[in-house]
């Protein structure tokens, strides 16, 4: 794929941090920004992050949840009734999983369904044709795994059907008793997440989005005009939304004190080195 250049357009994007109170612009209005200006393959990368909200809709229409839609999500509601019928309307990744759930055969059995799309979703995104997504995704998946495992072996529960793949680190979780599972330095930040798993559920979202804050900024380091900087800002855009919406629901003056001692204690300092 071509590296194009966006000087135009990241130039006049303003910054963002984890802890502002207010979005620039929605996820949605900045992604019908990008139809105007990127190119069509550029574009079409955003696909691959945007699925999330694709799983999610699919997932709610199949299970009958009657939970709103998700807004980002850009398969249509028609589409999804289709593919009842017929599944090849939807992304290919998405086929088997409604082929299984209409058979009433899981491809994984004793895998929630909402694991077993997000096994196909990350094997298909790994295989992005764009670096950035691919190592993006690649370690997205790893620290879903790895708190999974935590969150497992905490409540004394198996690992079977709550880890997503089948790879070293999957093959490590499910067997070693260390630990750190025996991941040593090659996931230093493993040790982390286990002293995590003891704070509030808000304390450790947030500290575990701001890893991920830190690792998009990590690789992007070198780019500063191409659409990895524009991926890596949608990503942040994505989990900056989630925390103004939890500011509002959750109350925002509770919210804004924890938000502000998690920042200044050495526990978040640590998350963003």
């Amino acid at each position: 794929m071509e590296n194009r250049s966006y000087y135009y357009l990241i130039a006049g994007l303003p910054d963002l941090v984890l802890d502002q109170r207010k979005l620039p612009f929605p996820v949605a209005a900045f992604c019908d920004e990008l139809k105007t200006h990127l190119h069509p393959e550029d574009y079409a990368l955003s696909d691959y992050l945007l699925r999330a909200a694709d799983n999610e809709n699919l997932l709610n229409f199949l299970m009958k949840t009657d939970k709103p839609r998700n807004e980002l999500g850009r398969i249509p509601e028609d589409t999804l009734q289709e593919a009842l019928r017929d599944p090849s309307v939807l992304p290919g990744y998405m086929q088997p999983l409604v082929r299984a759930f209409e058979a009433k055969e899981p491809l994984w059995p004793g895998m929630s369904w909402e694991n077993q799309l997000a096994w196909l979703y990350y094997d298909h995104a790994i295989e992005a044709p764009n670096e950035f997504l691919r190592q993006w995704f690649a370690y997205d998946r790893d620290l879903r795994n790895i708190l999974a495992a935590i969150s497992a072996r905490r409540n004394q529960l198996s690992m079977e059907g709550q880890l997503i793949g089948e790879y070293h680190l999957t093959t490590a979780l499910r067997n070693s008793h260390a630990r750190d599972f025996g991941l040593g330095p090659a996931y230093a930040y493993v040790e982390r997440l286990i002293q995590w798993e003891n704070n509030n559920w808000l304390e450790r979202e947030l500290a575990i989005d701001a890893m991920r804050w830190n690792f998009i900024e990590e690789l992007n380091a070198f780019h500063y005009f191409d659409i990895e900087v524009v991926l890596g800002y949608l990503i942040k855009l994505m989990l900056l939304e989630r925390w103004v919406h939890l500011d509002q629901s959750d109350g925002h003056e509770t919210f804004q004190r924890l938000l502000q001692q998690l920042i200044h204690s050495e526990q978040l300092s640590n998350a963003l080195t």
